[in-house]
């Protein structure tokens, strides 16, 4: 039994409902595959606006200047570095001078 005599033989109503599936399946296939298209050329835009803005950075640091809070361009020179509280309490040894000691002895006197 070939596959037209199988689709005669089944009713009108049963007929319309197998070719309503299969259309609704070929929706869905390509609602798939126009989203996955759509998706991947996002992420390419989406990369690229990311490689083109770590370009920005990396030039504007190379050249020594940021943008300020304002919005105009500062030197890197003058902006404020943040200092972290335990560097104001702790001095490293290495930074230190050594102490002197005081000698009671004549010849170390002079």
């Amino acid at each position: 039994m070939s596959l037209a005599e199988l689709l005669g033989n089944l009713s009108l109503e049963t007929q319309i409902i197998i070719a309503g599936v299969v259309v609704l399946f070929v929706i869905l296939a390509l609602l798939h595959a126009s989203n996955l298209r759509d998706m991947r050329e996002r992420e390419a835009a989406h990369a690229d606006r990311e490689m083109r803005a770590r370009l920005d950075r990396l030039m504007q640091k190379l050249e020594g200047k940021s943008i300020g809070a304002n919005g105009r361009i500062v030197p890197a020179v003058s902006r404020p570095r943040p200092l972290s509280r335990t560097a104001d309490k702790k001095v490293p040894a290495a930074r230190c001078p050594a102490p002197v000691k005081a000698q009671g002895s004549v010849a170390a006197r002079r």
